[in-house]
């Protein structure tokens, strides 16, 4: 351990973490003994790396080290930062603050969290944006889009038109340069340069809807850099009032975002303590990013206490960088070994419609019921959409998640995704909550949808900015106009989460008190929006017009029946859907992109290979990290299922493939015609 940085006495009330003290929080969070790395983890004060492997308990050690440090912070002017990806790590932290009755003061009084984004807009982009006379109303990329699309009127076509031909779209436009003169430097999109009519028409949209505050997410980068460039003794300002750094998920940070965060905090920093952590072998965002990370002073929490050594040793050889000392281990007792089994199935390509039924089978054999009735059973696969360019040939047969589950739909985003009308809204956000159980997501996709309507009927310039919570913002909105929202909220609360389909009355009245409602507001912000076809009244032929369903189970999700047993659901999904999840049982499928994704991981999954060596290619440790990713979800069962063409072209080949993989661990099933 090395000397602890100076910040701490100006701090901390001590400066140091006590064996006691990590022992009582140890009691309160009701979490399983610390090791030798994990109590590193927690009382360790100084800048390091570290490698936190999947089911790690790795929120819960930042949960538990932020406690101890806010327990002990004594200054009101100097805090912590703590910077993940999403929102979802920064509530998690609050959440579980509520429910140890602790407190933390993190709007940047003194201590921040959030995301890293959130971060450098608040700090960096939105003073500089006012520096120059610009107020920020909204980062989103489709809002931003679309006010660009609509500055360019008429020329959008022929831009539109020149860009596809160039093998390029509107939607890839952005602002390179802090410069509004030129704002894609000498060259938009490596196609037009300065000075051409593309340049010039797709510059004046661009700046245009930059003055009128719509940035795309990652254009405040841009301006972050350019106010640092402008004010260097910025980065001393917030290293002095942020001492203390902690990023998680340090794995997923861009290049873009890696370089700003280590010029404003170098991890190598005297009067500062970065501590990164993530899993390298996690890194499914983007892997050709060079964040740096990890290096200085690293170590690794090698241990899982989500699923035992059965599964640790068949997911170890997949990380693309050895997990040290001595590879994953899973530590959760599981099954004894007389009766702990992962199932390899090999299937033809005409019963490949047995293979979720199977899998469910298997799972309903061999997962404990108090598993089944607490934790998710998935199916996940690398590729679960398909470009319309591309063609879905028989010898890539199965290509996506949809060859199994031939109901399956993309999951649809709840914070992007707009609709024509009102009941478009309500319905699909039904169907969010029906597949994630996530009432809160359904209300947030109808608010966005209302506040969007309200803004069609105002000019650019005295559109609403729309917040992070959009729910709380629309019910702001409303209630500054109409006495009682009682009854509304009520209602669409009912229909969002009914078990049975509501009746076309009911949703019915929910159009028109909602009608009512949006109609008072928008006539009270001066908003004329176009009534008649948001607002169109529920019939049949609307209804059969939604993408979705109103009711019935998801159509992502394969159900088996038991009798007087609860069903088993399998979720279907795609791997990068899945990051984060624990399950009680996962199935990771045959996709293809290239090559068939399991037939080229063989050699990981039947033993001949472990980890990467110089040679392994760009697109084979791709592969290894969406499958470690998958392989480490589920607690007591895991599966693999391939088609026969991926282990080999005749029947003597498959046959020996199938030899090596039960002599690695597998418990293999063949599904023959």
């Amino acid at each position: 351990m090395t000397e602890p940085p100076e910040w701490i006495s100006d701090a901390l009330y001590e400066p140091t973490i006590q064996t006691n003290e990590i022992d009582d929080v140890v009691t309160s969070m009701k979490i399983k003994e610390l090791d030798t790395e994990r109590r590193r983890f927690v009382s360790d004060l100084s800048s390091f790396d570290v490698s936190a492997c999947p089911g790690s308990g790795k929120t819960t050690l930042v949960v538990a080290k932020v406690l101890l440090l806010s327990r002990k912070w004594e200054s009101k002017t100097r805090g912590m930062l703590l910077l993940s990806h999403t929102n979802v790590a920064k509530d998690e932290i609050s959440k579980r603050f509520q429910i140890l009755g602790e407190d933390l003061p993190s709007n940047g009084r003194p201590h921040y969290v959030g995301t890293i984004h959130a971060f450098v807009n608040k700090f960096l982009t939105v003073p500089y944006l006012l520096s120059i006379g610009v107020e920020q109303r909204a980062v989103d990329d489709d809002i931003a889009i679309r006010v660009r699309n609509q500055l360019l009127g008429q020329k959008m076509f022929g831009l539109r038109g020149f860009l596809e031909r160039k093998f390029t779209s509107l939607e890839n436009i952005k602002l390179t340069s802090a410069d509004l003169s030129k704002p894609f430097g000498e060259s938009l999109l490596g196609v037009a340069s300065v000075g051409t009519d593309s340049y010039s028409s797709a510059a004046a949209a661009v700046r245009g809807s930059i003055e009128m505050g719509y940035l795309r997410h990652d254009e405040i980068f841009i301006f972050a850099n350019r106010y640092l460039e402008l004010h260097p003794e910025l980065a001393a300002a917030l290293r002095h009032r942020f001492p203390f750094i902690m990023i998680d998920e340090m794995q997923d940070t861009t290049t873009e975002q890696a370089k700003l965060l280590n010029r404003l905090f170098p991890h190598d920093h005297g009067d500062i303590s970065v501590q990164r952590i993530g899993d390298p072998n996690q890194a499914i965002f983007g892997t050709d990013h060079e964040n740096g990370y990890p290096q200085a002073n690293q170590f690794s929490i090698a241990d899982s206490f989500r699923f035992d050594a059965s599964i640790a040793n068949l997911a170890s050889p997949l990380a693309v960088y050895p997990v040290e000392p001595s590879g994953l281990r899973g530590i959760d007792p599981g099954y004894t070994s007389s009766t702990k089994k992962n199932v390899f199935i090999v299937f033809h390509p005409d019963k490949i419609d047995r293979v979720l039924p199977s899998f469910a089978q298997i799972v309903a054999d061999l997962v404990p019921e108090n598993v089944l009735l607490s934790k998710k059973v998935s199916a996940l696969g690398a590729r679960h959409i398909l470009p319309s360019s591309e063609a879905d040939r028989p010898e890539h047969f199965p290509k996506t998640v949809k060859h199994y589950l031939p109901t399956y739909l993309p999951r649809l985003s709840t914070t992007t995704k707009t609709h024509r009308t009102f009941i478009e809204y309500v319905v699909h956000a039904r169907r969010y909550i029906t597949e994630f159980g996530q009432l809160s997501e359904g209300l947030e996709h109808i608010a966005g949808g209302l506040i969007r309507f309200i803004n069609s009927g105002l000019a650019y310039g005295d559109r609403i900015a729309v917040k992070q919570r959009k729910y709380r913002q629309l019910v702001d909105l409303l209630s500054s106009v109409n006495a009682d929202l009682s009854e509304f909220q009520e209602a669409l609360c009912l229909i969002l989460t009914a078990k049975v389909e509501p009746t076309f009355g009911e949703l019915e009245m929910l159009r028109q008190q909602a009608l009512a409602l949006l109609t008072n507001t928008a006539i009270g912000l001066g908003s004329t929006p176009n009534v008649a076809v948001f607002f169109e009244p529920v019939n049949s032929e609307l209804l059969a017009a939604c993408p979705i369903t109103v009711t019935g189970r998801s159509t992502n999700t394969y159900v088996h029946s038991r009798e007087n047993l609860v069903d088993i659901s399998v979720e279907v999904s795609s791997i990068h859907a899945a990051k984060g999840e624990t399950h009680g049982a996962t199935l990771v499928l045959d996709t293809f992109n290239r090559t068939h994704f399991v037939g080229k991981l063989l050699p990981w999954l039947s033993g001949k290979k472990s980890n990467t060596t110089a040679g392994t290619s760009a697109g084979d440790k791709k592969r290894l990290h969406e499958c470690y990713v998958a392989m480490t979800r589920p607690t007591d069962l895991l599966a693999v299922a391939a088609v026969e063409k991926s282990l080999g072209k005749t029947t003597a080949e498959i046959e020996k493939a199938i030899q090596e993989l039960q002599a690695h661990g597998w418990e293999v099933l063949h599904i023959t015609v």
